[in-house]
């Protein structure tokens, strides 16, 4: 059997019940089980700023949100939107793969889209209902700009991965 990237896997930041935040090379992800807060916000900007000082390259990250989790709270909208622009000049491609559907799931993309259009432009970024979608997007926009290159194959197993492994 071939060698399994999801064992290169580092958890970076953990608020069980919240947050999982791990990362493979130059990909990072990010699995919101409950709505954003200001403060999960803040100490994933705070883990992010120990990583690209560690990597020094452009990174890639993939939001995984959970069924059941509800919009952000307005003051993580806020925090999303600052750390976006703080984050953009160091960023390769983000996506957001939102596994919630109904009317849940209508509001969470409202909230998501709203984040997405008042973020700085410095790079791609795409909402997703799959992991299956996302990974050739995340693979292909990434290899267009960053230094390290990625397989879809790679993200995806990594993504399905995080998805089982985060609590």
């Amino acid at each position: 059997m071939g060698h399994s990237v999801s064992a290169e896997l580092t958890v970076l930041e953990s608020v069980p019940g919240a947050l999982w935040y791990s990362a493979w090379r130059n990909f990072n992800m990010i699995v919101w089980l409950r709505p954003s807060t200001a403060e999960i916000v803040a100490k994933l900007d705070h883990a992010l700023a120990t990583r690209h000082d560690k990597l020094q390259e452009r990174m890639s990250s993939v939001h995984i949100i959970v069924p059941d989790v509800g919009p952000p709270e307005s003051e993580a909208r806020a925090a999303l939107v600052a750390m976006n622009d703080r984050w953009g000049h160091a960023t390769a491609c983000g996506a957001v793969v939102i596994e919630q559907g109904g009317l849940m799931g209508v509001a969470l993309r409202s909230a998501i889209t709203g984040i997405i259009i008042l973020a700085p432009k410095h790079y791609r970024v795409k909402v997703f209902d799959g992991f299956e979608q996302c990974a050739p997007w995340m693979a292909e926009q990434n290899n267009r700009v960053a230094t390290t290159q990625l397989q879809a194959a790679e993200l995806l197993e990594l993504m399905h991965h995080a998805r089982k492994t985060a609590k």
